[in-house]
C-alpha cells in the first residue's frame, strides 16, 4: 500500500528506518524537496542504495519522501512518486483511490491527470488548499492520504489525521516499523511459513483509537464468506505477480474494487475475505479481525 513521509527540516531519519520502509514498500522510491524556490524531485530507485545515496546529500532539508508497492500500473519511474502536478507544486499518494489507475498507469498518476491538474488550472494552489475543496477531496480519497510540496516548501498533508507523527517526522501508516511484514514480496519466505501463530481477537470498542505502536499486524475480517468473483480474480491476478485462480488470498474490498493484499503458501486453510490492513481499519465495525504475528 505503500508509505508516504513528510519529514521536516533538521529531522532526521535513519537508515534503518528507510531501509524498513524500502524492504515493505520496493516498487519503487523517490523524494522531493525546495531549493532556492525550485522543487528538485528525484525518483526512480528500485533498490535502496542507490536510493539513498542520493537522499543522504538531503537529508537535512524538509523532504517528501514516498515508497511504492504496486497495486495499479506498472512497475517503472513513471508511476514512481512524486508527481509534478505544476512545475512548482508536487505530491506523493499512499492508499488506493477508487476509479482511477490501470495496468499502464497507477490511481495516483490518473488521479493527477484527471483532477488535480484541473482544479490547478481553474484557481491554482489557493483553491486546491482551500477549507472545502480540501474537505471534499479528503472524502472522496477515503482513507488515502496525500502529501503536497511546492516550490517554496509549504507542505500540506490531506487526511494527516490517518497517519500518525513519530520522532518529529509524520508517516502515512506504520510501515517504517521493523516488524511489519513485506506481504508481496515475503510471499513464500520463511516469514510465511508459521501458520500455527495466528489467532482471532475481537476489536476494541469503537471509540479507542487504533494502537498503531505495537509490533502487530491487523486485518478486518467479516463473520460471513463472500464470493470472489472472476472479474475480482483478474484483478488478483494483475496485483499478486502470477497467481493463478483458486489460489488463497486475502482481498481487500475498497469501494467495490477486488485486489489481493497478501497471498498464502499452499496448503493454508485460511479462507478468502474482504479485508483491510492496519492503515486502513477504523473500528466502525464489532467485526471480527485477525491478528497476524510476525513471523521471523
Amino acid at each position: 500500500m505503500c508509505i508516504a513521509i513528510y519529514k521536516p527540516a533538521g529531522e532526521i531519519i535513519s537508515r534503518e528506518v528507510l531501509e524498513t520502509c524500502f524492504d515493505n514498500n520496493d516498487d519503487g522510491a523517490g523524494f522531493m524537496f525546495s531549493e532556492n524556490r525550485k522543487l528538485i524531485l528525484y525518483k526512480g530507485f528500485f533498490d535502496f542504495s542507490s536510493f539513498y545515496s542520493v537522499y543522504k546529500e538531503h537529508e537535512n532539508k524538509s523532504c517528501v519522501i514516498h515508497f511504492r508497492i504496486k497495486t495499479h500500473g506498472k512497475i517503472n519511474e513513471e508511476n514512481c512518486h512524486p508527481f509534478t502536478v505544476t512545475p512548482a507544486l508536487a505530491f506523493v499518494h499512499n492508499g488506493v483511490i477508487s476509479g482511477y489507475g490501470n495496468t499502464e498507469y497507477n490511481d495516483t498518476y490518473m488521479f493527477n491527470e484527471h483532477i488535480l491538474k484541473g482544479l490547478i488550472k481553474q484557481g491554482g494552489k489557493k483553491l486546491l488548499f482551500s477549507g472545502i475543496i480540501k474537505e471534499l477531496i479528503e472524502k472522496a480519497i477515503g482513507y488515502s492520504k496525500l502529501i503536497f510540496m511546492d516550490a517554496s516548501g509549504e507542505v500540506e498533508i490531506f487526511n494527516e489525521r490517518l497517519g500518525e507523527w513519530h520522532t518529529g517526522v509524520w508517516y502515512s501508516n506504520t510501515s517504517h516499523k521493523p516488524k511489519v511484514v513485506n506481504y508481496h514480496h515475503k510471499y513464500g519466505s520463511e516469514k510465511f511459513m508459521n501458520w500455527a501463530t495466528y489467532e482471532h481477537i475481537v476489536p476494541p470498542a469503537k471509540s479507542k483509537p487504533i494502537v498503531s505502536s505495537i509490533e502487530k499486524y491487523f486485518i478486518k475480517k467479516p463473520d460471513y464468506e463472500m464470493d470472489v468473483w472472476d472479474e475480482d480474480w483478474v484483478k488478483i491476478n494483475n496485483n499478486c505477480r502470477g497467481l493463478l485462480k483458486g489460489t488463497i488470498a486475502f482481498v481487500e474490498k475498497v469501494h467495490g474494487t477486488g485486489f489481493c493484499d497478501l497471498a498464502f503458501p499452499d496448503g493454508s486453510t485460511i479462507k478468502q475475505f474482504p479485508g483491510r490492513f492496519l492503515d486502513h481499519l477504523d473500528w466502525e465495525t464489532d467485526e471480527e479481525v485477525l491478528l497476524l504475528e510476525n513471523f521471523e
